[in-house]
């Protein structure tokens, strides 16, 4: 099968994700297309790219370069369109009758680039619509009023550096010996909150330790200044680290000691892939239950009621809710230990693009009968 990945929102390829924080939507790109070309598909990415290549058995090609003779002479069996949903009506024109056009977006369905399925004309111009979750797809039909045959539910998953970070039970908890919390999504998805709750925790617990690993970076952004005040306001609290966004590498390794993923989260999630990979790393997920997170943790995590609520109330209940996991660390430490190896298993057995990359192939010979070979 022919694959193009299409993404003109910043500027990266194949490499990048390996190299430096990038988010989650460009990183899933990279990282399923590495593993479709691993079987044997002939896979093609194009991006803002300013380091055009073939790199890991992927094509990377500048988005200047993808023109109406780039898109016939290719021959692509299938052009997935990463959250731009108004393109399909410039994308049609410049494709053979036969090829296939996917949207895939992680966007919720209040964002600003989902608006144009609102039209008939642009929402009927796609083949299908690739979404990664069920709170995803209920709002899509609510909202656009498309069918839901239309969309496909192929889900996010973890980067390869964050797989088999354990080779076994007892190397997981070696890993937990020192007592570590960490905070590894966006600023602006429940950050701001954790100044308040973790001054109070260190305060009843000054053995612990917090690590943010949080910027604009994977945006390829400059922080805000409230962004950058908050920072500060972190890191001048005792036992607090902040670190910043990290490649992918070095982050699934920071990871590994964290016993709880202090995410006191206040964004509907349509995935989140930072949960994720914090179950990969064995961390006891404490999060609210907002959009997919229920999904996402797959009953392993602690999700705490958000919605309705005052945001004061809910940093009270998240501060309970922290001080219960953690008395379960210190007074059921091998039991909160098994649990976090399941956890840790099921990621792994479930939650590669290894495993997305055979749905993606079988998904798109169901409903759109296109040819894997």
């Amino acid at each position: 099968m022919k694959f193009c990945f299409y993404n003109q929102t910043f500027d990266f390829n194949i490499e990048t994700p390996f190299l430096q924080p990038l988010g989650g939507t460009e990183s899933a790109i990279c990282y399923l297309a590495i593993e479709l070309s691993r079987a044997g598909h002939q896979v093609t990415l194009v991006s803002k790219d300013s380091a055009p290549g073939t790199y890991r058995g992927v094509e990377c090609v500048d988005l200047v370069e993808a023109t109406r003779d780039f898109f016939h002479t290719r021959s692509f069996d299938i052009v997935v369109v990463s959250n731009h949903a108004a393109f399909s009506v410039q994308l049609r024109p410049l494709l053979p009758p036969q090829t296939r056009m996917a949207l895939w977006s992680g966007h919720d369905r209040d964002q600003p680039a989902m608006q144009p399925l609102h039209q008939q004309e642009i929402g009927s111009t796609w083949d299908l619509i690739v979404l990664v979750s069920e709170y995803q797809r209920t709002g899509f039909v609510n909202r656009f009023h498309i069918k839901p045959e239309r969309f496909v539910i192929l889900r996010n998953a973890i980067g390869p550096r964050f797989e088999n970070l354990f080779s076994s039970f007892a190397e997981m908890s070696a890993a937990k010996s020192v007592p570590g919390l960490a905070y590894n999504s966006t600023p602006f998805r429940g950050l701001n909150l954790l100044p308040v709750i973790f001054e109070e925790f260190h305060k009843a617990h000054p053995e612990t330790r917090l690590r943010i690993y949080s910027s604009m970076k994977v945006y390829q952004q400059a922080d805000p200044s409230q962004f950058e005040e908050l920072y500060q306001q972190l890191t001048r609290l005792e036992g607090v680290e902040y670190i910043g966004s990290l490649p992918q590498p070095q982050l699934a390794e920071a990871l590994k000691s964290a016993y709880i993923l202090a995410y006191p989260n206040t964004f509907a999630e349509t995935s989140c892939i930072a949960v994720m990979e914090a179950m990969a790393a064995g961390s006891f997920i404490l999060t609210s239950e907002l959009g997919a997170l229920p999904e996402t943790t797959a009953g392993f995590g602690e999700l705490i009621p958000v919605a309705f609520t005052p945001i004061q109330k809910y940093a009270e209940q998240y501060y309970q809710s922290l001080e219960m996991v953690y008395q379960a660390f210190l007074t059921r430490r091998e039991e909160i230990l098994l649990h976090l190896w399941n956890q840790v298993l099921y990621v792994n057995q479930n939650n590669t693009w290894r495993v997305r990359a055979r749905q993606w192939e079988e998904s798109l010979v169901q409903t759109l009968g296109i040819n894997t070979a």
